[in-house]
């Protein structure tokens, strides 16, 4: 029989002092831009928290012993700890609901579970404002996107299209819309290296001689146990 796990689910704010778990992909996401510090001080305190009190000061075998270490300092704030902004309660004491997200996870199941509507729906919400390089591209979201060099330097609003799959482009001082085929949407792609390990028979382990390699090992050992 596949074995199967629980995930953490993702909070909402009114319960700040969660330390929150594994969010896999098909769970809710909060998105954070990289900006100050201050404008995620919550994350920040947690972090901080966590490092003072499972990290600073100890000494771990190996990773096996990390993870239990940082495994129990989390039950321990979460089950135990009492907040005085949960009137002197712990988290999962004030809110025991949040133990469980309500739904089993596997790995293999997140291809299905993804879904690119929700995704697309998303993206045509927002709107992205890009400065053209001098070689004529401007990047969004790692990928490059080419408008051409008579309009380098020009600023662009962009907008997001899902049928057909693509960016909406405006450039400054301009009504005319130039349509360029949206990159990095598929569910691969989404998904990252996990989705092709799953399509594998079996998975050849590399030394780990590059932070590549090694990320790959750690995806495929977290796959070990969770089929039939």
């Amino acid at each position: 029989m596949a074995r199967s796990s629980t995930i953490t689910p993702l909070l909402p704010h009114s319960l700040p002092n969660y330390i929150s778990g594994c969010l896999p992909l098909a769970s809710k996401c909060a998105l954070r831009g990289i900006r100050c510090p201050t404008d995620h001080a919550l994350i920040e305190r947690t972090h901080q928290t966590m490092t003072a009190q499972a990290l600073l000061g100890q000494t771990y075998s190996s990773h096996a012993d990390l993870w239990a270490g940082l495994d129990e300092r989390r039950e321990v704030l979460n089950q135990y700890f009492p907040s005085r902004a949960l009137s002197h309660k712990a988290p999962l004491e004030a809110h025991p609901g949040a133990m469980h997200s309500g739904r089993m996870y596997r790995p293999e199941w997140e291809e299905d579970l993804l879904c690119l509507e929700s995704v697309w729906a998303y993206l045509r919400q927002c709107r992205w404002f890009r400065r053209i390089r001098t070689n004529g591209f401007f990047c969004l979201g790692g990928y490059a996107y080419y408008l051409g060099k008579h309009v380098a330097k020009l600023s662009v609003a962009i907008h997001f299209n899902a049928d057909p799959l693509a960016f909406l482009c405006q450039l400054e001082g301009s009504e005319e819309l130039v349509e360029v085929p949206a990159q990095g949407l598929t569910k691969a792609e989404l998904m990252g290296e996990l989705a092709t390990m799953q399509t594998l028979p079996t998975y050849q382990l590399a030394l780990p001689f590059s932070p590549e390699a090694w990320r790959q090992l750690e995806y495929a050992n977290s796959l070990i146990g969770t089929t039939s």
